[in-house]
């Protein structure tokens, strides 16, 4: 029997199970994957897929590794939003008070369609990064090899941004 053991008694593990336990990223993760979806010129959901495994514990300090409860193989599909790393474009659904807002929507839309023309329903290349404050995946997206984070510079579509203080767009 294959096991992996927490800890010398229960109250070790609950304070290291509680204390220890890292949350779910992707940092630092590439692979290619399928755009189900884009929101915006800097925002894309994309789908992940995953195979889940299921483990039993033998007692609270053990888990027995060849205990795989899930009979089922499939795959699942996660769906994982994405903000593009190192730029910003215009908000969909920016504040009602910004000034000459039509065409700060008009602007986002058009980076939305610009960015959907090239990789929705596509299968293309994520670097995935670290995450933004608000627990966002942030990433480096390439299609044919070409870094689309900088393309939508390029093009006019991004501003290019740190995390910090927006530029604006009109």
């Amino acid at each position: 029997m294959n096991l992996f053991c927490f800890s010398k008694n229960t109250k070790n593990f609950l304070e290291n199970t509680i204390n220890n336990t890292k949350k779910f990223n992707l940092d630092n993760l590439k692979g290619k994957f399928f755009v189900k979806s884009v929101y915006d010129g800097d925002t894309i959901t994309i789908l992940i897929p995953i195979r889940q495994h299921i483990y039993n514990m033998i007692d609270e300090n053990n888990i027995d590794l060849d205990s795989d409860n899930n009979s089922n193989k499939n795959i699942f599909y996660n769906e994982i939003k994405i903000r593009l790393l190192g730029i910003d474009t215009p908000e969909i659904k920016p504040r009602k008070n910004i000034p000459d807002r039509e065409n700060h929507i008009k602007k986002a839309k058009a980076a939305r369609d610009f960015l959907s023309g090239i990789i929705l329903n596509k299968i293309i290349d994520i670097e995935f990064k670290n995450n933004d404050k608000y627990g966002r995946a942030l990433a480096i997206i390439y299609n044919n090899n070409i870094n689309i984070n900088n393309l939508m510079i390029e093009k006019g579509f991004a501003n290019s941004y740190d995390g910090k203080t927006k530029d604006n767009f009109i």
